[in-house]
């Protein structure tokens, strides 16, 4: 708070009131939800990822950014945006107060979207230009960077009605960052006119060297400066006790929610017993779950090192486990399910279309029931990206998930958050119960 003095900025000020003029137009802003609507060589990439002038950053900037977390990214700058438009119409400006050239700028873009005077691309050029106006703003005493006093606004919680810990704030500022670099960046290098600029290198670091660097009076300076002091603060702050143990190591306590590790495993256990009925019942036409139970996973061999396109232990020839749509057939024509799914045609026997649609059913049903298995026992449960990715076969890009090792089935994940953005990866190993990886032994199979 010293840092950012945002309590002396807002002082005798209703933070909630502040909070609610950056948010996300509502259906009722239909002015405004015309401007939420608006659009917005790896040397360069290098140098759009470094805040210095004397240095390209080895790793560039990254174009490899999940579609959720662009769109996560660019709403904080379609919220100044609609955060300008109101505030110039409000009665208290929050202490801030708009040049006289972003006044009118803002007068003449809630102008053409109230009157509908523009067509849709002439609209994203307006917004396009005022917001590089924006980013290209020296930040003095005698006038103060819109962007700058939006970071403050950013700093309040509008739902708690206090101000943001270090370690929520530095993401919206990493956000804002993003926006810079893709604002301007298209700003050097219009991608319409990208073909015919001569020297495209040079025309980018004229604009990187005075807008996005440390050491200059602009936004972008102080943005980056404050997510450096941030990141700094809030690896002092700590983490927060999201989850507790109790006393006595059997409970445990997630947001003030109470979960004995009897009732956990209650779970596990009631889920593994609905899993294998279905299994052996109704997919596999076995009459007893022994057949599932017993298998002794020491007996199979799975080799971690081959990395040949199809291989896993399920086709690994010393283990037998192949000719596993002979064994179902078989099991089929003594199972009193043959005269469900199959019905007498002209040339034979033909599916029966309401038969394969309950076992399509009850396979689904399988797999809704292995998915918290996979995730909840063998550890920390992994993102969405590791889990629904999981494969038992290798294929040419990627190995396999799924290993069997001493015994224990193993779900292996190369994957993290900022994969996409570092290019690095980390390798988490998974230990499933027994019962589990019995199931997922015998499903592949």
């Amino acid at each position: 708070m010293r840092k950012t003095r945002w309590a002396r900025k807002f002082a005798g000020r209703d933070l909630r009131a502040i909070a609610a003029l950056s948010e996300k137009p509502s259906k009722d802003e239909g002015t405004l939800k015309l401007v939420w609507d608006s659009e917005d060589g790896d040397l360069i990439l290098g140098w759009l990822n470094s805040p210095q002038k004397e240095k390209c950053n080895p790793d560039p900037f990254s174009i490899y950014y999940e579609p959720s977390t662009h769109e996560k990214y660019t709403s904080y700058w379609k919220r100044f945006i609609c955060y300008c438009l109101r505030l110039q119409h409000a009665g208290d400006q929050h202490g801030h107060s708009f040049l006289a050239c972003e006044q009118q700028a803002l007068q003449e873009l809630w102008s053409i979207v109230e009157l509908e005077d523009e067509s849709e691309t002439a609209l994203d050029a307006r917004v396009f230009d005022l917001s590089v106006a924006f980013w290209m703003h020296e930040n003095r005493a005698h006038s103060k960077s819109a962007i700058v006093h939006f970071c403050a606004v950013l700093g309040i919680d509008g739902k708690k009605g206090c101000y943001r810990q270090p370690s929520d704030y530095g993401q919206i500022l990493a956000a804002l960052l993003y926006c810079a670099r893709l604002l301007l960046f298209e700003y050097a290098l219009p991608a319409a006119e990208r073909e015919l600029i001569a020297n495209p290198y040079k025309a980018f670091l004229q604009m990187h060297h005075q807008w996005l660097v440390d050491g200059r009076p602009t936004p972008f300076h102080f943005i980056d400066n404050l997510l450096a002091y941030a990141l700094g603060a809030g690896k002092d702050v700590g983490g927060k006790p999201r989850v507790q143990w109790s006393a006595d190591k059997q409970t445990i306590i997630y947001q003030g929610q109470r979960l004995h590790l009897s009732q956990l495993r209650s779970f596990v256990v009631q889920l593994c017993d609905a899993a294998e009925e279905i299994l052996y019942k109704s997919l596999m036409f076995l009459l007893d779950p022994s057949m599932i139970r017993n298998i002794d996973l020491r007996e199979l061999v799975d080799d971690m090192t081959d990395s040949t396109v199809g291989y896993s232990f399920v086709n690994d020839p010393r283990n037998s486990l192949r000719g596993g749509r002979r064994r179902m057939l078989d099991r089929l024509k003594t199972s009193p399910e043959w005269a469900t799914l199959l019905k007498p045609g002209p040339d034979g026997f033909e599916l029966d279309n309401k038969g394969w649609r309950e076992y399509q059913s009850q396979l689904e049903k399988f797999k809704e029931l292995l998915f918290p298995l996979v995730h909840i026992p063998g550890g920390p449960p992994g993102r969405g990206g590791e889990i629904l990715t999981i494969r038992h076969v290798n294929a040419a890009q990627n190995m396999r998930n799924i290993f069997v090792l001493d015994g224990q089935v193993m779900i292996v994940s190369a994957y993290h958050k900022s994969q996409a953005i570092t290019g690095q990866h980390k390798v988490i190993p998974r230990f499933l119960p027994s019962r589990v990886g019995q199931l997922l032994r015998v499903q592949p199979a």
